[in-house]
C-alpha cells in the first residue's frame, strides 16, 4: 500500500484530468482502487473508440485494471467477466487476467480458481507481473476450499520457500517437517537474513539425528551472520570436529576462524597450523595456510605476512596471496614493495587489477621519490578519470589533474526514427499506455517485442519505447552495447544524450521525494544502478526484491523502526510513506521509499561518508563497525583495499563511481566537484543508529 509519498507522486497525471480522461481513470485507481471501475470501464470504451494501431490494447489494460477494481470493491461476478474477456482477447495480458479471475472465482468457484492458476502456471510470468508467493498463497486458499490433498503440499512449498514472508509464516503453522526440511528452512531464513529465525529453527535440531550437521550449521551462522558469539562458535566447531562426521574436517579449519574473531590469536594460529599439518592432508589446508598468513595480515605483522603470502603459489588462493604479499610490503613500508607492485601490473588479468597494482605502485614509489610517484599517479588519473584509482587521484592531486567539465542538465529528447517499418502497432501500443500512465502495462508489451527489435536491430526504436515505458533496466543495457566506444571514452558536451540514456535518471519524481540531506537523488540513482540495474523486477538468489534489492524482512523491519522512532532525524521533514500491510516491493515507488529511508539512516550513522554507506548496505552495518578496529580515522584508499570481503570491497569501488558519472551526467557537476564524494580519509567515530 502506498502512503502519501506514493499518492502524491500519482496525483501528476491525475491533474491532467481535464485534458486526458484514461490517465484520469487510471490515476484514480492508484489513489483507491475500490472506487475506481466504472471510471476505467468508461476509459475503455473509450479507447476502444479511438483510430490508433494500440487502441484495443489500452482497452484491454484498463478493462483488466477495471476488474480488479470491482475485485476491490468486492464485486466478485463482475470482476471475473471482465478478467475473463481480457484473458481470452489479449494473450499478452492473459496471466495477470487468469489472475484476477482466480481471486475473484473464490471462495465460490475453488474449482475454476485452481483452473485459472494452473493456466498461469503454464505461461512464463515474472515477479513484478505476478509475486510468485501470491500465486501459491491463492492456490492454497482454492485447494483447501476444494479439499483438495494437495492443499498440504501447497503449505509446505509456502513454509519452505518463502518462510520469511508472512504468508510463509502463516503457512508454517500446523505444518510438521521433517529434519531435512527444517535443514531447509533454516537456509532460506538465512538467505532471507532472517538470522533469529535461523537459528531458532537450528537450535530447535540440536537434539535431533542431523544434531551435528545443526550444530555445524549453527556455528557458521553465529561466525558468518550474527557475529555475536565467536567464541560459542569455536565451541561448537570443536564439538562438530570431536564428532569425527563429515564435517569434521571443516569443522576444524572453521575453529580456527572462531578463535581469531573471538580474540584468541594465540589459539587460532595453533588451530591453523594443526590443520595444514594434518595427516592425511585435510581439504582445507590450501584454505588454512592463506587464513593463516592472513591472521598475520590483520594483526598488523606486514613483514610476517608477506613472508607467509609469497609462498602460496597455486591452488584457489593463489592470485590472492600474491596480492596480499605485495600489498603488505607496502603497509611495512618495505622498498622492495614498489617492485612487487609493478609485477603484478605487467601480469594482472584484466584492466581493473593493473590499475590497482599501478596505484599502490605509485604509491610505494612516492614514498621514496615523491615527484616520481606523483607523476605516476597523474598519468593513472590521466589515462582511466572515472576508474575508482583514478578518482583517488583526482581526490589527492585536485589542482594537477586535467579537468572534465559537466554536461548539460537539460536531457534530450529521444525521437523515433523516421522509418519504423513492421513495429507501427507496438509502437503506438507502448505510447498510449505510457501515456495513460500504465508504465507496466507498456513494459510488458515491449517484451514481447523486445526480441523481434533486438534481431532486426532497431536499437533507437527500442530506446525510445523503453523511455517510453519506465524500462530504464532496457534502456541502459541496449544504450550501452550499442554505443560502448563513447561510454568508454569521457562524458562529452556532445555525447550528452547518449551519457543520459547510459546512466537514466530513473523513476526521478520519487528520486527527488525521498532524497534527505547528505543523500540526493543521484546517490540513489547510482544504489539502484549498482542493486539491480534499474529492474523493478530483480529478484536476487537470497529473494531480495526490486529496484533496491530490499529483503521482506528487511523492509519489515524498516517500518518498525520508522514506527518505533528510529531515526527520526531522518524522517523530520519526511511524509508519512508505506503505511500498513507488506509492502510490495515490485513497486518502484514503494522501493525507493524504504530504500531511500535506509540509505538516508546509513548516512546518518556513518556521518554521510558514501564509502561506508555504500559498505554498509552491502556487508551490514554491524560488520563495518568491525573493520574500525577502534581507529579514529584512516586514509580512504587503505580501508577500502582492506575490506575482508572482495565482494564488498568492488562494491564500495563500483558504487563510488557510477555516483561520480551521475554528478557528472546529471547533476551539472565538474569532475572535481563530484569527485568530492570521496573523502580523502574517513572518520571512524562509532555512532549509534540502525543495526540491521
Amino acid at each position: 500500500m502506498l502512503g502519501l509519498t506514493g499518492a502524491a507522486l500519482l496525483l501528476v497525471p491525475f491533474l491532467a484530468a481535464r485534458v486526458d480522461p484514461v490517465a484520469s481513470a487510471v490515476a484514480s485507481f492508484r489513489l483507491d482502487p475500490s472506487t475506481s471501475a466504472r471510471r476505467l470501464i468508461e476509459a475503455a470504451e473509450l479507447a476502444k473508440g479511438r483510430r490508433s494501431p494500440g487502441a484495443r490494447t489500452l482497452s484491454s489494460a484498463l478493462t483488466l485494471l477495471a476488474a480488479e477494481a470491482q475485485l476491490a470493491a468486492g464485486a466478485r461476478a463482475r470482476a471475473r467477466t471482465l478478467a475473463t474477456t481480457v484473458k481470452d482477447a489479449e494473450p499478452r495480458l492473459a496471466s495477470r487476467a487468469a489472475f484476477v479471475v482466480a481471486r475473484a472465482a473464490l471462495p465460490k468457484d475453488c474449482e475454476a480458481s485452481l483452473g485459472a492458476l494452473d493456466f498461469i502456471a503454464s505461461r512464463p510470468v515474472d515477479g513484478e507481473w505476478l509475486p510468485e508467493e501470491r500465486l501459491l498463497e491463492t492456490r492454497l486458499e482454492a485447494e483447501t476450499i476444494c479439499k483438495r490433498p494437495a492443499a498440504g503440499l501447497t503449505s509446505r512449498r509456502l513454509a519452505l520457500e518463502f518462510p520469511a514472508t508472512a504468508v510463509g509464516r502463516l503457512a508454517s503453522n500446523g505444518v510438521s517437517f521433517t529434519t531435512g526440511e527444517r535443514l531447509q528452512r533454516a537456509e532460506t531464513l538465512e538467505k532471507a537474513r532472517d538470522y533469529a529465525a535461523a537459528k531458532s529453527e537450528l537450535l530447535g535440531l540440536l537434539e535431533s539425528e542431523s544434531a551435528d550437521e545443526a550444530r555445524f550449521r549453527l556455528a557458521r551462522l553465529e561466525l558468518d551472520r550474527l557475529r555475536l558469539d565467536f567464541a560459542g562458535a569455536a565451541r561448537l566447531f570443536a564439538e562438530v570436529a570431536r564428532a569425527q562426521g563429515g564435517r569434521a574436517p571443516e569443522a576444524r579449519y572453521l575453529r580456527a576462524r572462531a578463535l581469531f574473531r573471538s580474540g584468541d590469536v594465540a589459539a587460532a594460529a595453533a588451530a591453523y597450523e594443526a590443520v595444514i599439518a594434518e595427516s592425511p592432508p585435510s581439504p582445507h589446508s590450501g584454505d588454512a595456510t592463506f587464513f593463516r598468513a592472513f591472521l598475520e595480515y590483520e594483526a598488523e605483522r606486514y613483514t610476517g605476512a608477506s613472508e607467509r603470502f609469497v609462498r602460496i603459489t597455486d591452488g584457489a588462493w593463489a592470485e590472492a596471496s600474491q596480492w596480499y604479499a605485495a600489498f603488505s610490503l607496502y603497509l611495512a613500508k618495505k622498498p622492495e614493495a614498489q617492485a612487487a607492485l609493478d609485477a603484478l601490473a605487467k601480469s594482472a588479468p584484466g584492466p581493473e587489477r593493473r590499475r590497482r597494482a599501478e596505484y599502490w605502485a605509485a604509491r610505494a614509489l612516492s614514498l621514496t621519490d615523491a615527484v616520481a610517484g606523483r607523476r605516476r599517479l597523474l598519468s593513472l588519473a590521466d589515462e582511466a578519470p572515472l576508474s575508482w584509482y583514478g578518482l583517488l587521484v583526482r581526490r589527492a592531486y585536485p589542482q594537477s589533474v586535467r579537468g572534465l567539465k559537466p554536461l548539460p542538465t537539460s536531457r534530450s529528447t529521444l525521437t523515433l526514427p523516421r522509418g519504423i517499418g513492421g513495429f507501427e502497432r507496438v509502437v503506438d501500443e507502448v505510447r498510449l499506455l505510457a501515456a495513460a500512465g500504465l508504465q507496466d502495462f507498456a513494459r510488458r508489451i515491449l517484451a514481447d517485442a523486445r526480441e523481434e527489435l533486438r534481431r532486426r536491430k532497431a536499437h533507437e526504436i527500442q530506446a525510445v519505447l523503453s523511455s517510453w515505458a519506465g524500462d530504464y533496466a532496457l534502456l541502459s543495457r541496449t544504450t550501452h552495447a550499442n554505443f560502448a566506444r563513447v561510454l568508454a571514452d569521457e562524458p562529452t558536451r556532445d555525447q550528452a544524450s547518449v551519457w543520459q540514456r547510459a546512466y537514466p535518471l530513473a523513476y526521478e519524481p520519487a528520486l527527488r521525494a525521498h532524497a534527505r540531506a547528505g543523500l540526493n537523488r543521484l546517490h540513489l540513482a547510482s544504489f539502484m544502478l549498482k542493486e539491480s540495474g534499474y529492474d523493478p523486477s530483480a529478484i536476487s538468489p537470497a529473494h531480495a526484491i526490486g529496484l533496491l534489492q530490499l529483503m521482506p524482512r528487511t523492509a519489515e523491519a524498516i517500518l518498525l523502526a520508522r514506527a518505533a522512532g528510529v531515526g527520526s532525524s531522518v524522517d523530520e521533514d519526511a511524509p508519512a510513506g508505506v503505511q500498513t500491510g507488506p509492502p510490495n516491493l515490485f513497486n518502484p515507488l514503494v522501493n525507493i521509499e524504504l530504500g531511500g529511508w535506509y540509505l538516508a539512516a546509513l548516512s546518518e550513522r556513518f556521518g554521510g561518508q558514501l564509502p561506508l554507506i555504500a559498505a554498509a548496505y552491502n556487508a551490514g552495518p554491524p560488520s563495518v563497525v568491525s573493520w574500525f578496529r577502534g581507529r579514529p580515522s584512516v586514509e580512504t584508499d587503505v580501508f577500502v583495499e582492506n575490506i575482508p570481503f572482495r565482494e564488498t570491497r568492488e562494491y564500495v569501488k563500483r558504487l563510488s563511481e557510477f555516483y561520480v558519472v551521475y554528478g557528472v551526467v546529471h547533476g551539472g557537476e565538474s569532475l572535481e566537484r563530484a569527485s568530492k564524494v570521496i573523502p580523502t580519509s574517513l572518520d571512524l567515530t562509532v555512532r549509534p543508529g540502525v543495526d540491521f
